[in-house]
């Protein structure tokens, strides 16, 4: 049986990706949340919402809030 040069690559590549992913898995294990009693307090921010509404962060104190960042360029 022969294997197709475009089928060979992809199954190289998808094993070189699973290769990245299993010795990359430890270092994120740093990246862990702290407990809530040990995270200090987000610094004050004021921030629009996708309607162009300003959010203040005094507002949401006591809820989870996730933020994102993104750039165009």
């Amino acid at each position: 049986m022969r294997i197709r040069p475009l089928t060979a690559w992809m199954m190289t590549g998808l094993l070189i990706g699973l290769c990245g992913l299993i010795v990359s898995t430890p270092a994120l294990e740093s990246f862990r949340a702290l407990p809530p009693g040990n995270q200090a307090p987000a610094p004050v921010f004021t921030l629009p919402d996708h309607h162009g509404i300003p959010q203040h962060s005094a507002d949401l104190q006591g809820k989870i809030v996730v933020v994102r960042f993104w750039a165009t360029w």
